[in-house]
């Protein structure tokens, strides 16, 4: 739980990849952890998104397709289970 809190508040700046912590965590503790990221949307915005490959997620991220509204829930529920 206190992760979610925690990552409501880490700088996440939209479009920007280079230097950005969210996806520092997911490049070297989610990927490698899960061979998978998973962004969770809901149907209406075209359903769940699995990525794989940490350009194709940089790439998502960069063209405004991935916010940090929808980066943040995701990474912190992945975060959650790699400490439980």
């Amino acid at each position: 739980v206190e992760v979610n809190v925690k990552m409501k508040k880490v700088y996440c700046p939209p479009k920007i990849a280079e230097g950005n912590p969210c996806l520092e965590y997911i490049k070297y503790q989610v990927l490698p952890w899960f061979n998978q990221f998973i962004v969770e949307w809901s149907a209406d915005n075209g359903g769940n998104k699995t990525l794989k490959i940490f350009e194709e997620l940089t790439t998502n991220y960069e063209s405004g397709e991935l916010h940090p509204g929808d980066l943040k829930p995701s990474l912190a529920k992945a975060l959650n289970k790699i400490l439980e």
